[in-house]
């Protein structure tokens, strides 16, 4: 209380960090008297009148009112200090977030253009047969691109893959590798084999598995030629 005003402040601090008070003010004791302002302007050394004058000028206020706005700006000064903290939190865990995504984006990327580098025909598959993942070499070997195929059935996109759906889930239930090597198949009128490889795969409890195709055609043909040409020289040994 200076001179019959009154004021008020309250402070605004974020997570314990003061930031700005906020101040209210000034208004004027309602008890406050004449004579004890011109005893005021005597102490002060200020000109009676000039005081008085410019002291009848302030909006008077009863010490009962004058509590309950203080009251009310030090709970709106409360409140602006929790949402402010609110908000500086959020936008952390926003750019938390967003950094994490980045972060799971170049990854995703990384992983990708490790599969895609691949020679081999990698296929994501979930429990239900469905293509999760498509890479390069797929799209490379079968005309079909990674947006037709994801989502689709594994049978639908690849036909001849029909024999491998019980290795599927044989190796889900197992989590044990599954393989089924030089399968012979008919492509374009010609026989071709391929080596087939499932791997399991658990991921934040979706099951699924990963297969790889490997064209193994010419190493086969390198093999019955191989065969062949030992029995010609078992058959040459015998002839001479």
């Amino acid at each position: 209380m200076s001179g019959g005003l009154w004021d008020a402040g309250a402070g605004i601090a974020v997570g314990g960090q003061h930031i700005v008070n906020w101040l209210i003010g000034q208004v004027r004791d309602e008890n406050q008297t004449e004579e004890k302002m011109r005893a005021y302007a005597k102490e002060i050394g200020a000109d009676e009148e000039q005081v008085l004058t410019a002291f009848w000028e302030v909006p008077a206020m009863s010490r009962d009112q004058f509590d309950k706005v203080a009251q009310a700006l030090f709970t709106l000064a409360g409140h602006l200090s929790s949402s402010a903290y609110h908000n500086v939190q959020q936008a952390r865990f926003i750019t938390d977030r967003k950094k994490a995504e980045v972060e799971l984006r170049h990854l995703r990327n990384y992983l990708s253009n490790i599969i895609d580098s691949m020679p081999s025909v990698i296929i994501g598959v979930d429990a239900e047969s469905r293509i999760t993942q498509w890479n390069t070499e797929a799209r490379r070997t079968t005309g079909i691109t990674a947006e037709q195929a994801l989502g689709q059935s594994l049978v639908q996109v690849i036909p001849r893959l029909q024999p491998e759906l019980q290795r599927i889930q044989t190796a889900i239930q197992t989590r044990q590798e599954q393989t089924d090597l030089k399968r012979p198949y008919q492509q374009n009128n010609t026989n071709r084999y391929e080596d087939v490889t499932i791997y399991p795969l658990i991921a934040n409890g979706v099951e699924g598995v990963v297969i790889r195709l490997d064209d193994v055609t010419e190493r086969v043909h390198l093999e019955e030629m191989m065969v062949q040409s030992e029995k010609m020289l078992s058959v040459g040994g015998l002839a001479a």
